[in-house]
């Protein structure tokens, strides 16, 4: 085989393999346009903490903003702890009972924020937590989840020592 010959069959495979490349992103970025793609139906909605550390007894900020381009349906009152563990996310029972009492779903328009202000059990374990909720896209409920926030609870030795 000459080197012609062989430089000419090694350019046709890389273009071969760009162009397969090239055609895959395509597709999936045009089912992701679509939404088709298992996340664009929450596109433009934030679930977040405000703060990233917190106390036993600490009231907590959690914000839902709709930036999408139609409306939700949401209750931030049913909004559950997760804990991390080394391998995955538990549920943990950090929030204190409140007297929060909408339990029917309320409109979130496109542009709008809501706030709920759980507060953190004072007997909350330190760890690693985030906050999860449930909103109905589409006709379907779907999960949020706020970024992660540290629970640090004081020990009386590090109480003295402060």
């Amino acid at each position: 085989m000459s080197t012609g010959r062989f430089t000419s069959l090694h350019a046709l495979q890389n273009f071969l393999l760009a162009s397969a490349l090239l055609g895959g992103l395509s597709f999936v970025g045009g089912c992701d346009m679509l939404g088709l793609s298992q996340n664009s139906p929450l596109e433009g909605l934030t679930y977040a903490i405000k703060e990233s550390r917190l106390a036993p007894g600490d009231t907590a900020t959690l914000r839902l903003t709709n930036r999408g381009s139609s409306a939700i349906k949401y209750d931030l009152c049913q909004s559950w702890a997760e804990r991390q563990t080394s391998t995955k996310w538990e549920d943990a029972d950090i929030r204190v009972a409140d007297a929060c009492f909408l339990l029917a779903p309320r409109t979130l328009n496109p542009g709008e924020t809501t706030t709920y202000f759980p507060r953190i059990d004072s007997g909350a374990a330190s760890g690693t937590y985030r906050f999860r909720s449930t909103v109905r896209v589409d006709a379907q409920d779907r999960p949020l989840f706020t970024g992660p926030f540290r629970v640090v609870a004081e020990t009386n030795e590090s109480a003295r020592l402060n």
